[in-house]
């Protein structure tokens, strides 16, 4: 069961000022609960159903808080409309700085303010292989739900 308090942590994650100040974000769907999972960043939270907890026991890392949960409580603490699967919070990356090797190539994206076109533009850069995408400051959140989905 999700608690009061983790809904209202999820709620303010969902708000960009709340994700710079606790360095964290939501990510919701099984799809993309389970890439962030197979990913290399550090999940602090997952909530997930009996099926998918079951199913994925082995992709939850040490340190993870895992909490059982039906599919109205992922869709009452989350912004999907459904989500009948899984919800994690995982920690920000930092920003580091990068040089390109000779074969790399990089993204320069300036001012894209459409979370959703932000999210479609590095899915497509990574089908292409793109490994390094750097974005003006007016550009949309790279962690919004819309990105990230």
């Amino acid at each position: 069961m999700i608690s009061k308090a983790k809904i209202k942590q999820i709620k303010a994650l969902q708000v960009k000022k709340y994700r710079k100040q606790e360095q964290c974000f939501v990510v919701e769907g099984t799809k993309s609960v389970l890439e962030l999972l197979k990913a290399d960043f550090d999940v602090i939270w997952l909530a997930g159903t009996e099926a998918f907890l079951k199913q994925n026991e082995k992709l939850a890392r040490h340190g993870t808080e895992v909490v059982n949960a039906t599919s109205a409580e992922l869709v009452a603490a989350g912004s999907f409309q459904t989500n009948d699967g899984a919800l994690a919070i995982a920690k920000m990356k930092p920003n580091v700085a990068f040089s390109l090797g000779a074969e790399e190539v990089a993204l320069v994206l300036d001012d894209i303010r459409d979370p959703g076109n932000l999210g479609t533009i590095i899915r497509t850069a990574d089908w292409y292989g793109v490994t390094h995408i750097i974005a003006s400051e007016e550009t949309a959140d790279f962690y919004n739900s819309k990105v990230l989905t």
